[in-house]
């Protein structure tokens, strides 16, 4: 006893997925769909009401045309279709964190957060962001690296 069991996970197009998480995102997909499927329409909706705020209709086109050439998805398309948008997110999280790092060293100076959240259509309020800086700040010395980025995001999120 005392202890909290591990949540299971399942493989998802190269990603672990909590069981939690699997749910939320069936719960998101049964409250959208029309006739057993959501539709392509509906995704910018889906991806919000599973906790993304950083919604890049780039990335997200690109993700529902590498899946299927319909206007619907199943579930399980569904579910493929959330893993490749995160994944998406990353690779361009990623490209403009880089951008930031001029200097090679793998990190950016954390006044340059708020500008690079921008860039990727984060844009929290100001005293949130705020408190976020003042807390990385002072657990990093003012620089920051991508890990530390992600989970910013997370915080946000």
């Amino acid at each position: 006893g005392g202890g909290r069991a591990v949540d299971a996970c399942e493989v998802i197009e190269g990603r672990q997925v909590t069981m939690a998480l699997r749910e939320r995102w069936i719960a998101v997909f049964t409250r959208l769909i029309h006739d057993g499927e959501i539709h392509r329409d509906d995704l910018k909706e889906a991806l919000h009401l599973c906790g993304y705020a950083d919604l890049q209709d780039s990335i997200r086109l690109e993700v529902v045309n590498g899946l299927t050439k319909y206007n619907t998805l199943d579930r399980d398309e569904f579910l493929r279709f959330v893993c490749l948008y995160e994944a998406g997110l990353y690779r361009n999280h990623r490209s403009e964190f880089k951008k930031f790092d001029l200097d090679g060293t793998g990190t950016i100076n954390a006044g340059q957060l708020k500008q690079l959240l921008s860039r990727i259509a984060l844009n929290p309020r100001a005293c949130v962001l705020e408190e976020l800086v003042n807390e990385v700040v002072a657990s990093s010395s003012g620089r920051i690296g991508f890990r530390v980025f992600e989970r910013v995001q997370e915080r946000l999120r």
